[in-house]
């Protein structure tokens, strides 16, 4: 009985603290597209978005899926880690800085095909640089992650951020460098970052090479490539079809209010999947008491969750009035809820998708994400031409929602669990219902009160409901105010 308090503390402890990172990051991002929007054209916003979508693709299929399979490896208490972490970081070396050099090579095929802005090709060139660095710090902050060092992980992420924001004010305000600067910065800040984790985690690291241990971690990682491929299609190829289908100058708004909804899988998702990835792997083994640490990760989940899908939905058209002040970018507010609804479905595929990651069925995770990501290419197809940007916040929704539900049905053969269906049923209705009645009194004058009355009665009816109790909720505020 002892054993899922602890499970719930260190999860609840690390996902707190990577949710505080993620809120200075997500804050810093802010100022970021401030400076974006202000700084470059419609069009060059675009193209920054297109190339940041090609960069993260990069570095997630560039990783050959070594980091999932450190993570798989040592949370299951494999003999000679050393030699795990040895063959990560040389591998990962090696890719990074292969990757680094075939965009310098092809930067200018590169800008002409996929943009078709010749222009840019210094700018991509700048983005191999950070995806070649970023591969190799992916396999550092996982020694990190698994060992727990939730703080050094945390500090790296938002010491990056400041380095960025420095070289990213010095680019645009100083010397008026435009995209190309934009993408340098990146660059340098992705070196910055290898450099501090490199230091924190100096201890834990090695250099030692084998084989063995390398055929293992890319066996099990390799297949995962396919899902990084459909994580990257799920969130960013949207963009890919909207500018084909729509034209570039409807990718900015939507990309925009993308970085909006983007608070909730920062700060939540990501947070959840960071800590649960590895203290979910470890209850696993570790724990008999794992189904019941499982039934209160998703009640946690759902319910906070819930209120934070409504809370962006509902103030979505003020942050975007502030950060643009154009009106093509403010009328993407109705867009926030829909996305953030996908990526509150996809926090809920990582709880279910972690019983298949300790069985070790990659293959099995892979079919599930591409068979989503197919979904959302077809479903973006249909709609686009319809609906405009609206078809692709639905199809994004539709295809976490599909992706979500999949991985249960099979996950549960694994691990049975009593999971609170009910609060799920309920959150849902709760978030679309007042963002709806939120939205009716914008012309009214009542919109002010609206938005605070939302947020309080969700939380009232989550507590009358019995989804949330009043004594854990005195329990949460207890444990805030000892740290």
């Amino acid at each position: 009985m002892k054993q899922g308090p602890s499970l719930v503390q260190r999860l609840a402890s690390q996902s707190g603290i990577y949710a505080l990172a993620n809120v200075l990051l997500k804050a810093g991002g802010l100022v970021l597209a401030i400076l974006y929007v202000r700084y470059l054209s419609q069009e060059g916003y675009a193209l920054y978005d297109l190339i940041e979508t090609l960069t993260k693709f990069a570095t997630l299929a560039g990783g050959l899926g070594i980091g999932n399979g450190l993570l798989k490896f040592l949370t299951a208490k494999v003999s000679d880690e050393q030699a795990f972490i040895g063959s990560a970081l040389i591998s990962s070396a090696a890719v990074g800085l292969l990757c680094a050099a075939l965009f310098y090579v092809f930067r200018v095929e590169i800008a002409v095909w996929l943009l078709g802005v010749e222009s840019a090709a210094p700018a991509v060139g700048w983005g191999g640089v950070f995806v070649g660095t970023k591969i190799i710090v992916a396999v550092v902050m996982m020694v990190l992650r698994i060992r727990e060092r939730a703080v050094a992980y945390a500090a790296v992420l938002v010491l990056e951020l400041v380095a960025l924001l420095v070289l990213v004010g010095v680019a645009l305000l100083v010397f008026d460098a435009g995209l190309t600067g934009i993408l340098a910065s990146m660059a340098g800040s992705a070196v910055f970052a290898l450099m501090l984790c490199g230091g924190l985690a100096w201890r834990d690291l090695s250099a030692r090479w084998a084989g063995s241990a390398f055929r293992e971690m890319v066996r099990f990682g390799f297949p995962l490539i396919g899902a990084s491929v459909g994580v990257f299609l799920l969130n960013l190829g949207d963009r890919y079809l909207i500018n084909w289908i729509l034209g570039t100058e409807a990718v900015a708004p939507y990309a925009l209010q993308a970085r909006l909804s983007g608070v909730l899988n920062l700060v939540l998702v990501n947070s959840f999947s960071l800590a649960f990835g590895v203290v979910g792997l470890k209850s696993l083994v570790e724990s008999p008491e794992a189904p019941a640490f499982f039934r209160r990760a998703f009640r946690h989940y759902v319910a906070g969750g819930g209120l934070m899908v409504l809370g962006l939905a509902v103030f979505a058209k003020d942050v975007l009035t502030i950060v643009s002040g154009q009106q093509a970018y403010i009328e993407a507010y109705t867009l926030v809820l829909p996305y953030a609804l996908g990526f509150y479905f996809y926090g809920l595929y990582y709880l279910w998708m972690t019983p298949l990651y300790a069985a070790g069925r990659s293959t099995l995770i892979t079919g599930l994400v591409l068979g989503a990501a197919t979904l959302n290419i077809a479903l973006n197809l249909i709609l686009l031409p319809v609906f405009g940007v609206m078809g692709a916040a639905v199809a994004t929704v539709a295809s976490y929602g599909g992706l979500a539900g999949c991985t249960f049905a099979i996950a549960r053969r694994s691990l049975a669990v009593n999971y609170a269906w009910h609060a799920l049923g309920l959150v849902l209705l709760l978030t679309v219902l007042l963002t709806m009645l939120t939205w009716q009194t914008m012309e009214a004058g009542l919109y002010r009160w609206a938005q605070a009355g939302s947020l309080l009665a969700y939380v009232g009816v989550v507590l009358a409901a019995g989804v949330y109790r009043l004594d854990e909720v005195h329990s949460v505020l207890d444990r805030l105010r000892r740290r």
